[in-house]
């Protein structure tokens, strides 16, 4: 079925810039964006299309393959690029940058640790988010996880015939699991970074997951936009963000009309999310917020000329391969 998703996905990255850019640069126009809505809107999108994906090629070996193929080279290659940046601007000498730190940086976020070491040393003091060069990579670290765990959930815990109540339960479970967690980081005083993982933000994962299992033609709920508009806004129940951040993007993605991305441009909308929080840090330290229109203006241009180059260089040819990895694997499969 036609959708939106292409589109829907480089909005919510674009939101996300504008989003961080008001928070990392205190430009209060900027914070109108819904960031945190864009996010959980990007989980919701990858709950559909990865489970569909599995559950349409249950191949784990084609399954785990195109999952690293698109996720992991970009990913690569913007820690590399500013190890390599940072080892320009840093106010270390390079041998004291490389042994306070640095090389520690790259290999906790090769491996997705970047909780462990968000900085690089001597790099971006007293920009916002305490200096974190890439603040953004939290969340590829939980879609990896959920990567992980699609498999475990349609393969083992929930039979091919139970699909849709099984989603609905392991949904519920997130919940429950987010407001324990609540609870005991408020008792404990512990970090509120530790309900940013899964499970807890499984629930919106599986609210994407559940599309998979009902109509995508219900003209019906349109009927409910302002009604979700309004939650989204105003209400704060964590039980109800998943459900109305789902109807949100069910409505955009199947009930709107549908807006085809040019192959010229292509699907920019990874590389949007992963180049665009330190590109902002950059040029904070560089000072071009002092004039927040052109701060801004060269801040989409350089992000959008990045994941361009990105996506026809990096990701569409990765792409390729697992379209191409896929088709022998299948042709084998056959011959045998």
């Amino acid at each position: 079925m036609a959708n939106n998703f292409n589109i829907l996905r480089i909005v919510f990255s674009v939101i996300v810039l504008l989003y961080h850019i008001g928070v990392l640069a205190n430009i209060k126009w900027l914070l109108i964006f819904p960031g945190d809505i864009s996010v959980h809107g990007f989980f919701i999108i990858s709950g559909y299309l990865i489970t569909k994906s599995f559950i349409n090629n249950k191949n784990l070996k084609m399954y785990f393959h195109s999952r690293f193929f698109r996720i992991y080279p970009l990913y690569l290659i913007v820690i590399i690029t500013f190890f390599f940046v940072g080892s320009i601007i840093s106010t270390l000498s390079y041998d004291e940058y490389l042994n306070s730190g640095a090389i520690k940086y790259v290999i906790n976020n090769l491996f997705l640790l970047n909780f462990l070491e968000p900085n690089l040393p001597g790099v971006f003091i007293g920009n916002g988010n305490g200096g974190a060069v890439n603040g953004s990579l939290w969340t590829i670290k939980v879609e990896v996880m959920f990567y992980l765990i699609v498999p475990v959930i349609y393969s083992f815990l929930i039979k091919e015939s139970h699909r849709k109540i099984g989603t609905v339960i392991i949904g519920v479970f997130s919940v429950i699991f987010c407001y324990c967690l609540s609870y005991l980081i408020d008792e404990y005083n512990l970090n509120s970074s530790l309900n940013n993982q899964l499970p807890s933000f499984l629930s919106y994962f599986m609210v994407g997951a559940y599309f998979n299992f009902i109509k995508k033609d219900n003209k019906h709920i349109l009927l409910l936009l302002p009604f979700v508009i309004y939650g989204l806004i105003y209400i704060d129940w964590i039980w109800m963000k998943p459900i109305l951040t789902g109807f949100l993007v069910y409505i955009l993605a199947f009930l709107m009309p549908k807006i085809n991305v040019s192959e010229k441009l292509g699907d920019i909308s990874y590389g949007i999310y992963i180049w665009h929080f330190p590109v902002i840090q950059l040029y904070i330290y560089y000072g071009l917020y002092s004039k927040p229109i052109l701060g801004v203006s060269l801040t989409l241009l350089t992000v959008l000329m990045l994941s361009y180059i990105s996506w026809h260089l990096i990701e569409k040819k990765c792409v390729n391969h697992s379209k191409q990895y896929r088709y022998l694997s299948s042709k084998a499969d056959v011959i045998n």
